[in-house]
Protein backbone atom coordinates (compact mmCIF):
# COMPACT_ATOMS: atom_id res chain seq x y z
CA UNK A 1 0.00 0.00 0.00
CA UNK A 2 2.99 2.62 0.77
CA UNK A 3 4.43 1.61 -2.26
CA UNK A 4 1.63 2.19 -4.74
CA UNK A 5 0.77 5.68 -3.24
CA UNK A 6 4.31 6.63 -3.74
CA UNK A 7 4.32 5.51 -7.16
CA UNK A 8 1.04 7.70 -7.39
CA UNK A 9 3.00 10.50 -6.21
CA UNK A 10 5.46 10.08 -8.92
CA UNK A 11 3.67 10.31 -11.51
CA UNK A 12 1.91 13.41 -9.90
CA UNK A 13 5.38 15.36 -9.27
CA UNK A 14 6.81 16.82 -12.77
CA UNK A 15 10.20 15.71 -13.11
CA UNK A 16 11.90 18.86 -14.58
CA UNK A 17 10.82 22.19 -14.14
CA UNK A 18 8.95 23.97 -17.37
CA UNK A 19 9.85 27.76 -17.86
CA UNK A 20 6.57 29.83 -18.70
CA UNK A 21 7.95 31.74 -22.17
CA UNK A 22 4.82 33.68 -22.52
CA UNK A 23 6.01 36.29 -19.64
CA UNK A 24 8.98 38.18 -21.18
CA UNK A 25 11.44 40.54 -19.26
CA UNK A 26 9.58 43.56 -21.62
CA UNK A 27 6.00 42.77 -19.75
CA UNK A 28 7.90 42.58 -16.68
CA UNK A 29 9.40 46.20 -16.70
CA UNK A 30 6.50 47.56 -18.07
CA UNK A 31 4.57 45.89 -15.20
CA UNK A 32 7.01 47.25 -12.82
CA UNK A 33 7.23 50.37 -14.04
CA UNK A 34 3.19 50.79 -13.88
CA UNK A 35 2.99 49.32 -10.06
CA UNK A 36 5.64 52.47 -9.35
CA UNK A 37 3.92 54.88 -11.16
CA UNK A 38 0.50 53.55 -9.71
CA UNK A 39 1.62 53.38 -5.90
CA UNK A 40 3.80 57.28 -6.34
CA UNK A 41 0.20 58.76 -7.95
CA UNK A 42 -1.76 56.88 -4.80
CA UNK A 43 0.59 58.15 -2.35
CA UNK A 44 0.47 61.66 -3.99
CA UNK A 45 -3.81 61.68 -4.12
CA UNK A 46 -3.84 60.99 -0.61
CA UNK A 47 -1.33 63.67 0.53
CA UNK A 48 -3.27 66.55 -1.84
CA UNK A 49 -6.31 65.08 -0.06
CA UNK A 50 -4.99 65.86 3.21
CA UNK A 51 -3.83 69.05 1.95
CA UNK A 52 -7.42 69.80 0.85
CA UNK A 53 -9.61 69.32 3.55
CA UNK A 54 -6.90 71.35 5.65
CA UNK A 55 -6.91 74.61 3.40
CA UNK A 56 -8.81 77.37 4.40
CA UNK A 57 -8.56 79.40 1.11
CA UNK A 58 -11.07 78.25 -1.57
CA UNK A 59 -8.54 78.83 -4.51
CA UNK A 60 -6.01 76.26 -2.38
CA UNK A 61 -8.53 74.29 -1.69
CA UNK A 62 -9.61 73.95 -5.35
CA UNK A 63 -5.94 73.48 -6.35
CA UNK A 64 -5.42 70.63 -4.11
CA UNK A 65 -8.68 69.00 -5.11
CA UNK A 66 -7.51 69.30 -9.07
CA UNK A 67 -4.55 67.78 -8.11
CA UNK A 68 -6.10 64.53 -6.10
CA UNK A 69 -8.01 64.46 -9.16
CA UNK A 70 -5.25 64.37 -11.29
CA UNK A 71 -3.41 61.89 -9.48
CA UNK A 72 -6.45 59.55 -9.00
CA UNK A 73 -6.73 59.47 -12.40
CA UNK A 74 -3.38 58.59 -13.31
CA UNK A 75 -3.62 55.65 -10.68
CA UNK A 76 -6.56 54.30 -11.99
CA UNK A 77 -5.48 54.45 -16.18
CA UNK A 78 -2.28 52.79 -14.31
CA UNK A 79 -4.29 49.85 -12.90
CA UNK A 80 -6.70 49.32 -15.99
CA UNK A 81 -3.38 49.36 -17.96
CA UNK A 82 -1.77 46.76 -15.60
CA UNK A 83 -4.76 44.73 -15.78
CA UNK A 84 -5.26 44.51 -19.29
CA UNK A 85 -1.70 44.30 -20.46
CA UNK A 86 -0.43 41.87 -17.83
CA UNK A 87 -2.30 38.94 -17.71
CA UNK A 88 -4.07 36.63 -20.16
CA UNK A 89 -7.01 37.62 -21.93
CA UNK A 90 -9.97 37.45 -19.99
CA UNK A 91 -13.22 39.17 -20.39
CA UNK A 92 -14.27 39.94 -17.37
CA UNK A 93 -10.89 41.56 -16.59
CA UNK A 94 -11.06 43.39 -19.60
CA UNK A 95 -14.09 44.68 -18.81
CA UNK A 96 -13.19 45.88 -14.97
CA UNK A 97 -10.11 47.38 -16.85
CA UNK A 98 -12.01 49.52 -19.44
CA UNK A 99 -14.04 50.14 -16.43
CA UNK A 100 -11.37 51.76 -14.43
CA UNK A 101 -9.65 53.20 -17.78
CA UNK A 102 -13.16 55.51 -18.08
CA UNK A 103 -12.90 56.45 -14.65
CA UNK A 104 -9.40 57.55 -14.55
CA UNK A 105 -9.91 59.63 -17.55
CA UNK A 106 -12.50 61.18 -15.95
CA UNK A 107 -11.23 61.78 -13.13
CA UNK A 108 -7.47 62.96 -15.27
CA UNK A 109 -9.64 65.31 -17.25
CA UNK A 110 -11.55 66.79 -14.61
CA UNK A 111 -8.82 67.52 -12.61
CA UNK A 112 -6.72 69.03 -15.74
CA UNK A 113 -9.98 71.32 -16.46
CA UNK A 114 -10.46 72.51 -12.73
CA UNK A 115 -6.33 73.26 -11.81
CA UNK A 116 -6.80 75.10 -15.23
CA UNK A 117 -9.70 76.91 -13.92
CA UNK A 118 -8.59 77.82 -10.30
CA UNK A 119 -5.40 78.92 -11.68
CA UNK A 120 -7.03 81.44 -14.29
CA UNK A 121 -8.96 82.91 -11.52
CA UNK A 122 -5.71 83.07 -9.28
CA UNK A 123 -4.18 85.26 -12.08
CA UNK A 124 -7.28 87.23 -12.33
CA UNK A 125 -7.39 88.15 -8.36
CA UNK A 126 -3.77 89.05 -8.94
CA UNK A 127 -4.09 91.36 -11.82
CA UNK A 128 -6.68 93.16 -9.42
CA UNK A 129 -4.56 93.51 -6.68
Amino acid sequence: MIQSSAIRLSTLLPTSVETDSSYTWTQFIGTTILLIIMCLCACLSVFYSFRYRRATDPAVRGLNQAKTNINMGITLIALSMILILTYEANWLRSIIGAIFLLMGLFNLFAGIRNRRLFLNNGAKQEERN
